[in-house]
């Protein structure tokens, strides 16, 4: 007996040493949310990378809260893509089983865990037309939509304006991080004008619609007045191609203003004040009215006493053809003290 178990013995490490083997390559990983984290809010994406494993051919996800393995959240085929969008997760601090299966030859698997956000209802992402609020009524042909995100970073916004629901006959563009734009060529006959405020997370576009009512019979066409200011380092007497904001160095100011609505401002209304930076000295006689397209006539109606510069221009300011936006700029400068 002894000698048929010593036999067996050795015919099993014979067997151990000459039965071939490979050694496994790395797993996959999750990239993002880091596994073991706490989670800020009840809609994720979840990013995961091969990690080295060559020949996937397919990848699975399984979400729960029942215990390893767990379904009851979600559980799909995400075929070659390494990440997935996931809302309606708990807000209660509870564990997440999230369970990632890969397809080569045959399925294997990986287990991570994440703790739930709790009490975070106040990171749901909240989008608001501040102007004009949804249901209004329009007194115009044109109107300014101003909107703003809360807790929640949008990288584009994108504006539809139509005559359905989604549709945008009238106007559709992107606005890129701006909150607000004008838009023109409304309708006058009291019909609905629908609006879709799309937003661009890292979780992908999603939209939010709007209605309102278009001006009827005597619709007011009001001015719309914008103001910008910009400056341009003229030279520095020192830096010949990049001269910089040093002592002795002299600045340009250029103040634009435009009137995009579809309305004339009132006539001799318009006044421009705008004092020079305290750490700089007035270049005298170099306030100028220039580039003029508006109408009103600024002579005689500069002034630079005491380096506050003033611009009273004459006149009416003419109202927005709807291809071109009527505006004059005022330049002056000034030297770094």
């Amino acid at each position: 007996m002894r000698l048929l178990t010593s036999i067996i013995q050795l015919f099993l490490l014979v067997l151990l040493l000459t039965v071939p083997f490979s050694t496994a390559s790395a797993a996959p990983v999750m990239t993002s949310p880091t596994a073991g984290s706490t989670l800020t809010q009840s809609t994720q994406t979840f990013t995961w990378g091969a990690n080295g494993t060559a020949g996937i051919n397919e990848w699975y996800v399984y979400l729960g809260t029942t215990g390893v393995g767990s379904v009851d959240i979600f559980a799909g085929s995400q075929g070659l893509n390494t990440s997935t969008t996931i809302s309606g997760l708990p807000t209660d601090g509870s564990t997440l089983y999230f369970r990632l299966w890969y397809r080569t030859t045959f399925w294997n698997r990986i287990d991570v865990t994440y703790t739930a956000c709790n009490s975070c209802a106040s990171s749901v992402p909240n989008i608001t037309m501040t102007d004009p609020v949804d249901g209004s009524t329009f007194l115009e042909s044109y109107k300014t939509f101003h909107w703003q995100a809360t807790n929640i970073s949008v990288l584009e916004w994108y504006l539809y304006v139509g005559t359905s629901v989604g549709n945008n006959s009238i106007y559709a563009s992107s606005q890129g991080t701006a909150t607000q734009v004008t838009v023109s060529g409304l309708p006058t006959n009291g019909s609905t004008v629908y609006v879709r405020l799309w937003y661009r997370t890292t979780n992908g576009w999603s939209f939010q619609d709007l209605t309102y009512t278009s001006c009827s019979g005597a619709c007011i066409n009001l001015p719309h007045l914008s103001i910008q200011k910009t400056s341009n380092i003229i030279n520095d007497g020192v830096n010949v191609s990049n001269p910089k904001r040093i002592p002795g160095a002299t600045l340009e100011y250029t103040i634009t203003v435009t009137n995009s609505g579809l309305g004339t401002a009132d006539a001799n209304s318009i006044i421009i004040n705008d004092s020079i930076p305290p750490d700089t000295d007035y270049v005298a006689s170099s306030l100028q009215f220039l580039n003029n397209t508006s109408g009103l006539n600024a002579v005689a109606a500069l002034s630079d006493s005491g380096g506050n510069m003033q611009v009273t221009p004459q006149g009416t300011f003419l109202a927005s053809s709807g291809s071109g936006d009527p505006s004059f700029q005022i330049k002056f400068r000034v030297k770094v003290k």
